[in-house]
């Protein structure tokens, strides 16, 4: 019966157009809670209360209706009403006199006839004395410009629903586009890092077989530098000629006038006058192509070479095969006349053999302090650290060399220098590798920083000569 009823005043309201805006909106709410509902007692449940009491509030109670209302339409806004069988139920707002009404019906139905009197003549019943009065028009309100806004607000809604949903559309394409793409960066950066990978191994290996042919390199060039026009093979017996050379006796007593004279029939000491003063004894190498006199030995440092001026001026050492120093003057004296060729001979502590010979090489006296006269012609696999022609000779008590230094201290030795020179071969006898530059060492065979460990000088007359 309430469904009944607001679906009626909701029709009416909006066909007349009558009814108050506040009125509409309260009659609006309630029928779409009504319309939520899926049976009639869920309907009769869905009222809200606060509405209904709004409503009953603003019914309007029509004039001149005798104080008659219809019943139904009362059950409906004030609940249900029963009669009872001697007329005393009276309606609100009903004020006749003397008048009774017969007894009533059960749950608002009509009892029985009218009893009473009026002070007045009886109102003159309508067409039927059971009609319902009319009620007063509600209110005009403009409701279908007000419901065609809503269907236009409706539309619009449902429009922007649709375009926010074909940009969902589109941003989940976009989010699954940049999802496949995120992918597809993934994979190419996995294939690049697999390929660096890959790259950086073959460096690696590329950096092994270089390192691989640096060395096969260097081992090609010391053994370049160890096949001379002298041949690999003499070189080689440097090593077993010093040793020999050391232990080695005096074959006889016998005075000769140079190594170079052939009744010396194999290496060793012997004693030779050459144009000295006086006899001395010395090494005679029958090897390296010719006969050499060795004229500074070295191998053990068990002779001190940091000596003053007049030492080595004279010589020292022991000349029956140990370590000496022959001496600048009979150096002086055996290559005046003409000359004689140099050959150098040096081996490290890894047991590298090399050498160094110049094909002239002459020296003053004493009174230019033994500057050399020559220095050319140089060959061999040791590397020319010998560049002191014009340089004469120093010691740390005779300094004669250009630097600002005196050479011989600074480096321990003594020797022909120059800017205190690239070979030190009479420095002090260390055991290879070294922090200073004082030990034995031939800067391009391995460099100021690395003592030998043996080294030998010797001369020969040029074209073979006694040395006269």
């Amino acid at each position: 019966m309430v469904v009944r009823l607001y679906q009626f005043r909701l029709e009416s309201c909006l066909a007349e157009s009558q009814c108050s805006m506040r009125k509409f909106f309260l009659v609006l709410t309630l029928a779409l809670a009504l319309a939520s509902a899926e049976t009639t007692e869920d309907k009769e449940d869905a009222v809200p209360e606060e509405i209904v009491e709004e409503i009953k509030a603003s019914d309007e109670i029509p004039e001149n209706d005798g104080g008659l209302r219809n019943f139904e339409y009362y059950n409906t806004v004030h609940g249900p009403h029963r009669g009872n069988s001697h007329g005393d139920y009276r309606p609100p707002n009903f004020a006749p006199s003397n008048i009774g009404y017969g007894g009533g019906g059960y749950d608002g139905g009509y009892g029985g006839g009218y009893g009473g009197s009026y002070p007045n003549p009886p109102p003159q019943p309508s067409e039927s004395e059971y009609d319902f009065p009319k009620p007063n028009p509600p209110p005009s309100c403009n409701c279908k410009d007000i419901v065609d806004q809503i269907d236009d607000l409706d539309e619009k809604i449902i429009k922007s629903l649709l375009d926010l949903e074909i940009k969902a559309d589109g941003i989940q394409r976009d989010v699954g586009d940049i999802h496949k793409e995120t992918e597809s960066v993934a994979f190419v950066s996995s294939q690049t890092q697999l390929i660096a990978n890959a790259v950086d191994n073959q460096l690696n290996i590329v950096r092994q077989n270089l390192t691989i042919i640096k060395s096969d390199v260097e081992e090609l060039t010391q053994f370049q530098q160890n096949i001379p026009d002298r041949t690999y093979l003499t070189e080689a017996l440097f090593g077993l000629k010093c040793s020999y050379a050391r232990k080695s006796k005096p074959l006889d007593d016998r005075i000769y006038s140079s190594c170079e004279d052939p009744n010396i029939k194999k290496t060793g000491t012997y004693w030779i006058k050459a144009n000295f003063y006086k006899p001395v004894k010395v090494i005679c190498m029958l090897d390296y192509g010719g006969r050499w006199m060795v004229i500074q030995n070295r191998f053990d440092g068990s002779v001190d070479f940091y000596r003053p001026w007049r030492e080595y001026k004279y010589g020292f050492g022991n000349n029956d095969g140990g370590e000496y120093w022959l001496g600048l003057d009979r150096i002086y004296q055996f290559t005046k006349n003409g000359g004689a060729q140099l050959m150098i001979m040096l081996e490290d502590f890894e047991k590298n053999v090399t050498y160094a010979q110049y094909d002239q090489f002459s020296i003053s006296d004493e009174n230019d302090q033994y500057r050399i006269l020559k220095l050319k012609g140089f060959l061999g696999g040791a590397g020319n650290s010998f560049e002191a022609e014009g340089m004469r000779f120093s010691t740390f008590d005779y300094d004669n060399d250009k630097f600002d230094q005196n050479c011989a201290a600074h480096t321990h030795g003594a020797w022909w220098y120059k800017s205190c020179g690239d070979s030190n071969l009479n420095g002090l006898y260390l055991n290879g590798p070294t922090l200073e530059k004082t030990g034995i060492y031939w800067n391009s065979f391995r460099g100021y920083n690395y003592s030998l460990k043996k080294t030998r000088m010797m001369l020969r007359q040029i074209g073979g000569g006694t040395g006269y």
